[in-house]
C-alpha cells in the first residue's frame, strides 16, 4: 500500500474516532485513534525525511498520538 492510501485510510478511521468521541464512546474513540495512528506511522515510514509529506505526516502522527493516549475527552 502507498503512503497516500495509508494516510487516506488513517484519516477515514480518525473521522470515525471523532464521531465516537462526540457520542461519548471513549473506548471506541481511543481504539480507532490507535488504529489511525498505526496506519499513519506506516505511511510516514514510506516517505523521504526530506519531503513535505514527511513533515505533514509527522504532525499527523503527533496529533494522533495525543488523541490515542487520552483517557477522557
Amino acid at each position: 500500500m502507498t503512503a497516500k492510501q495509508l494516510h487516506r485510510d488513517a484519516m477515514s478511521i480518525a473521522d470515525d474516532a471523532f464521531t465516537a468521541k462526540r457520542k461519548g464512546d471513549t473506548a471506541t474513540a481511543v481504539s480507532l485513534f490507535k488504529q489511525a495512528l498505526d496506519l499513519e506511522q506506516q505511511a510516514l515510514a514510506l516517505v523521504s525525511p526530506n519531503s513535505l509529506s514527511f513533515e505533514v505526516l509527522s504532525r499527523s502522527v503527533e496529533s494522533l498520538t495525543k488523541l490515542a493516549e487520552e483517557k477522557e475527552f
